[in-house]
């Protein structure tokens, strides 16, 4: 009930800060964004005899995973350094 009440304040917070912003409008090249990137991918299509595309997305995908997950692991422990029951810095 405690914790429902905080996140219900947060969230007005967020709502009244949000609502100072002006209505924005996406650029045009933003919404013609999938337009570019299917005439690159249609460009590129014919490297494919050369290189390996999936094998090339597989690593790419297995590296930006890692990455990440290395980079939540970090968050997680700053974040559970700074709690008085671990003995953090906080």
């Amino acid at each position: 009930m405690i914790v429902e009440f905080i996140m219900g304040i947060g969230s007005a917070l967020v709502a009244f800060f949000t609502g100072l912003f002006p209505d924005w409008e996406p650029p045009g090249w933003l919404l013609t964004l999938d337009e570019q990137i299917n005439g690159l991918a249609a460009n590129v299509t014919p490297l494919g005899a050369w290189a390996d595309f999936p094998f090339l997305a597989t690593v790419a995908g297995i590296t930006l995973g890692t990455y990440i997950v290395c980079f939540v692991i970090k968050l997680v422990l700053r974040a559970a350094s700074h709690s008085p029951v671990s003995g953090g810095a906080g």
